[in-house]
């Protein structure tokens, strides 16, 4: 069985008791741990190697909560695949906007009574952030791999402290800005200095040397710099204080001076023309200090002859010098150390993912027996327009009815429709199906309400059961962080059996590129590896005087790889609104199906395939004696075509089916001929040929 990541849910526990709460944070996910009443520490009650013994056993938490029905309750964060903000020094109005927007899209339990923002907002760690609190170390603290909270009912160790959910339900992925603010955080970040230690570092005599006093001024250009160029005062102080501390743990300049001298330039740089918009005309309470005793802690874990060193080489500043060479070398110190961080940083998030789904890895037998009789999900025997465990892209021109066929087929799937589309049988799942509703979604609803009923109580509780339409563009960008999106698709989707695209132009901007095509495809492999079938609609080449009819696998529009990782390809072709449609089957799993003509019924929303080989075989049935031509047989199967080139392609298509027909003796021909000056000229015949 394939591992599928359920991320951890907030439940109700209002006027539960501690035990029973318990419980139902196991339920939704979370790994529970017991802790002494009056106590934030996880280990009070199970002890050392708190880590290994949180659990979801609901046995081992019974055990727990009858020693002691006042034990309370510390979740674990990291372990349950979640992240939390600790808000701790600011209200959200103090925050950067950017940040603000972000902490208030999380599941969120306040912990103090009378304010309104102050408390632990949570998120799906996708990333497997630690405790790092990066940018954020500013407003409070972040809970990752093996962080814990205390969650209610506990009662609070403060007499101002309660914990009260704002809100429950399913944690929502991180939003990129907190994800940004992460990025400042590092593998071994030192928690912050306490005011006590702070104050040591402060009057520390070996922080009162000043071997290279005019440093300071290279940090403070910097510093204006970026906020000036519209960066943000609070993302250039969190760079600017550990790089000028780090200087004074060399012995550059005295911390005395350069504390002040950054204190006021952060102060003033709210009111820098040239900054960027972050929502605040002031900093927070306390925000300079609490970056200043995070910023003390990280520069005391660099090495003072490499700070020199860096300084030296010119690493750290901006200046130009004057002297060619001389600048040149600097330039050519920091792309090396930019390119040496790009490869470790690399490194490091592909260590993090090492034993990421290794249940993945199979024995040879086992692979190779896997499903081996599984049956296609929409097609019989070879004839199989969609795979199991392979995505089918439906492509075409706009208004020819794609999203009409995967409605329908996705209605099929769900049990409302007959289980069959085209003449081929469509395989019911009683498993969710994810609908991305992002082009024209008045439009998409308009179409599907033209296929259901759903005044029908059973109608309506399959759609409320299993069908979850998600409108607009989702919050993941599939194509930059394909893994996340493949995450986002199982938790929103409620672990869906489909989830379909429409339309891929919506999905990711940029298709033409392979980068971006790269990254939908491998977003579309790790949702089917986690078990959930993928279609998408898309478009093809605009039509050019060269190529009227971009009817090939490489008329897809877009980069190759957005049809590589495919199994199937359909392309549906025809007038926009038209009532007859060809489909063709541009990449097969098994063996070519068609090319079909699909008839819409466009007021009922139904589709219904013709074999045109069967069609104009019933044609000449039908015509008996008086037989059939090329030209009525064109207008039977594809109607009355206006463009010549078309009609000229269309007639060429006819000829081969009626002199296949003709070969397997189905039909006989009679040439035609001219007539004299007098008329008289017939044209070609087919007649059918009676058993």
């Amino acid at each position: 069985m394939l591992f599928r990541f359920t991320p951890p849910s907030v439940p109700d526990v209002a006027g539960l008791s501690l035990r029973d709460a318990a419980l139902a944070y196991a339920r939704a996910g979370w790994f529970v741990l017991p802790v002494a009443s009056g106590s934030k520490n996880p280990g009070t009650v199970v002890g050392g190697r708190w880590q290994d013994q949180s659990t979801r056993d609901p046995e081992q938490i019974e055990e727990w909560w009858s020693e002691n029905p006042d034990y309370g309750i510390a979740l674990h964060i990291g372990r349950s695949g979640a992240i939390a903000f600790d808000l701790d020094g600011a209200a959200l109005s103090e925050l950067p906007v950017d940040l603000a927007d972000g902490l208030r899209q999380g599941v969120c339990q306040l912990s103090r009574v009378g304010n309104p923002d102050r408390g632990h907002y949570l998120f799906v760690n996708d990333g497997g952030y630690g405790n790092g609190a990066g940018a954020f170390r500013s407003f409070g603290d972040v809970r990752g791999k093996n962080g814990v909270i205390i969650v209610a009912p506990t009662p609070h160790v403060r007499d101002d402290g309660e914990y009260r959910w704002a809100n429950t339900g399913g944690l929502p992925g991180l939003p990129e800005e907190l994800r940004a603010c992460l990025s400042a955080a590092t593998t071994d970040e030192a928690d912050p200095l306490t005011e006590d230690q702070m104050a040591q570092f402060l009057t520390a005599e070996e922080h009162t040397r000043a071997d290279r006093p005019q440093a300071l001024d290279g940090v403070l250009a910097a510093f204006e710099k970026e906020v000036r160029n519209g960066g943000s005062s609070h993302e250039a102080v969190v760079r600017a204080l550990p790089w000028a501390f780090r200087e004074v743990i060399a012995g550059c300049y005295p911390v005395a001076t350069a504390l002040p001298r950054l204190d006021q330039a952060f102060n003033e740089s709210f009111s820098w023309e040239g900054r960027g918009l972050d929502g605040r005309s002031s900093p927070a309470r306390n925000e300079f200090l609490r970056t200043a005793q995070w910023a003390a802690a990280q520069a005391k874990l660099a090495d003072p002859a490499e700070t020199l060193a860096r300084l030296h080489r010119g690493v750290n500043t901006t200046a130009i010098t004057g002297d060619l060479d001389a600048d040149i070398q600097n330039e050519l110190t920091k792309l090396r150390v930019r390119d040496r961080a790009r490869a470790a940083y690399a490194e490091e998030k592909a260590l993090d993912r090492l034993n990421v789904n290794a249940d993945r890895a199979m024995d040879g037998l086992a692979f190779l027996t896997e499903a081996v009789n599984e049956s296609p999900l929409w097609g019989s025997g070879d004839q199989v327009l969609w795979a199991p465990g392979e995505g089918l892209m439906i492509c075409g021109p706009q208004g020819v009815g794609k999203s009409t066929i995967v409605q329908q087929l996705m209605l099929a799937r769900l049990g409302l429709n007959p289980p069959e589309m085209c003449g081929l049988p469509v395989a019911v799942d009683e498993r969710p199906i994810l609908y991305l509703a992002m082009d024209r979604p008045p439009q998409i609803r308009r179409s599907i309400n033209r296929m259901v009923d759903t005044s029908d109580e059973s109608v309506a509780a399959t759609l409320k059961r299993q069908l979850v339409v998600w409108k607009g563009p989702p919050p993941v960008n599939a194509a930059e962080a394909p893994d996340v999106f493949a995450q986002w698709v199982a938790m929103h989707g409620r672990d869906p059996g489909l989830v379909i695209v429409d339309s891929l132009k919506d999905l990711a901007s940029g298709l033409g590129e392979d980068a971006t095509g790269s990254g939908i495809n491998t977003a579309m492999q790790s949702i089917l590896a986690n078990g959930t079938e993928f279609i998408d609609l898309h478009h093809q080449r605009k039509a050019t005087s060269d190529n009227r009819k971009p009817d090939k696998l490489a008329d897809v529009f877009g980069s190759t790889w957005l049809t590589s990782g495919m199994g199937s390809v359909l392309l549906v072709w025809g007038e926009a609104g038209a009532q007859r449609v060809e489909l063709t089957h541009l990449k097969q799993p098994a063996s070519p199906v068609g090319p079909l003509m699909l008839d819409h019924a466009h007021g009922q929303g139904v589709s219904s395939a013709i074999d045109p080989e069967a069609m104009v075989l019933q044609l000449a049935t039908e015509a008996g004696a008086v037989g059939i031509t090329e030209t009525i047989a064109v207008e039977a199967v594809y109607g009355d075509i206006e463009d010549e080139t078309e009609r000229s392609a269309a007639k060429k298509r006819i000829r081969r089916r009626l002199d296949k027909l003709t070969r397997e003796g189905l039909l006989r021909y009679v040439a035609g001929g001219k007539g004299g000056s007098g008329g008289g000229g017939r044209a070609a015949t087919w007649f059918v040929v009676r058993a």
